[in-house]
Formats: structure tokens, C-alpha cells, sequence
């Protein structure tokens, strides 16, 4: 089976809304760290992975289900890069 994702760019600094509710992975252009929430409707959200290493050039496997609701990725240390969503 093919799965496409769509491309997601992150910038430093950023938090990036997602309205897809899967997340399939993080290609790194620039070191730091992402943080993962899975928002809970209009009572907030829950953090899924936090401060999760991330490192230029190398792609991260993030095989996670968010929910109906979406959620947020927060790049922090100077994390830039591709986050692939659906």
C-alpha cells in the first residue's frame, strides 16, 4: 500500500497548526527539537512527544495518530525542517 503525506514546513522558532490526523515523520534541515500535541477540541491539548532530538539531514519516523482534532508542532533550538502530515 502507497500512503502520501503532505509536506509541512517548519521554521525555527515556529508552531505549526495540524489539521491532518496523522503524522508520518520530521526531515531535519536544521538541529534542534520538536514538541507534539494532540489538540482536545476546546478543552485544550495533550503533549505526545516532547523535546524530541532532532538532527540536520537525517529523517525521523513519527508514526502518530492525532486525532480528529488536529494538533500542533513546536520547533525550538533552532529546528527547522519537513514535518509529513495527512
Amino acid at each position: 500500500m502507497i500512503h502520501s503525506y503532505k509536506p509541512v514546513l517548519v521554521a525555527a522558532g515556529a508552531t505549526v497548526q495540524l489539521s491532518g490526523s496523522h503524522i508520518s515523520g520530521f526531515l531535519c534541515t536544521t538541529s534542534g527539537n520538536i514538541t507534539i500535541n494532540r489538540l482536545n477540541g476546546p478543552t485544550g491539548s495533550t503533549t505526545i512527544v516532547t523535546a524530541l532530538p532532532v538532527t540536520a539531514g537525517l529523517w525521523v519516523d513519527i508514526p502518530i495518530f492525532l486525532g480528529v482534532n488536529g494538533g500542533t508542532v513546536v520547533s525550538a533550538g533552532g529546528a527547522v525542517g519537513v514535518l509529513t502530515t495527512s
